[in-house]
Formats: C-alpha cells, structure tokens, sequence
C-alpha cells in the first residue's frame, strides 16, 4: 500500500478549515438536478458526499485524541524519568552506608 496523509504528517490548508462536503452537497447537487443529472445519481453522489463528510470529522477526532495520547505519554515519561533520578539520588547513599556498616561489621 501507499503512504497515507497522516504518515506523511500532511493537514488540510487552513483556507479549507470552514469545508464541508454537506455544503459541498447542498450546492453541488440544486446545480446537477438544473442540468439535467438523474436522481439515482443525484442519491448516489448524496451518499457519497455524506460518508466523505462523516469521515472528515471521525479524522479530525482521531487527530484530536492522538494528539491527547503523546501529551500524556510524554507527562508519563517526564515523571518515569523523574522516578529514576530520585531512585538514583536514594540508592547511592544507602550503598555507602551498607558498605560502611559491613566494614564495621568486620
């Protein structure tokens, strides 16, 4: 398969934000009937253009919820990395004493 928009880390020009493929229908289909376009057709591209639209938003979520997701993957890393340090500073000391009290032990 081919590279998907996501992957590529393309976004929709900020001129296209208002976009919607429901105004797309309601504009595009009124011009089709005039010129003569049948009303299976017609059904069929409503239908079409509904999905698109459907599926524009469901895009926009998943990107709204991704960008949720690293946002807190990062703040768990950010206190994983936290935790280790203060493991660290509370390990070394307790080796030094542990090594003085064999010593004395001895």
């Amino acid at each position: 398969g081919g590279v998907s928009a996501m992957e590529t880390g393309w976004q929709r020009p900020s001129f296209l934000e208002p976009f919607s493929w429901a105004v797309v229908c309601g504009q595009l289909i009124p011009s089709l009937a005039i010129l003569g376009v049948g009303c299976a057709a017609l059904c069929r591209l409503r239908a079409v253009l509904e999905v698109l639209d459907q599926s524009s938003s469901e895009v926009e979520k998943l990107r709204e919820e991704n960008a949720g997701l690293k946002a807190e993957v990062a703040e768990l890393r950010e206190k994983s990395n936290c935790v280790a340090q203060l493991a660290h500073e509370v390990r070394t000391p307790l080796n030094a004493l542990l090594s003085c009290c064999t010593l004395l032990g001895d």
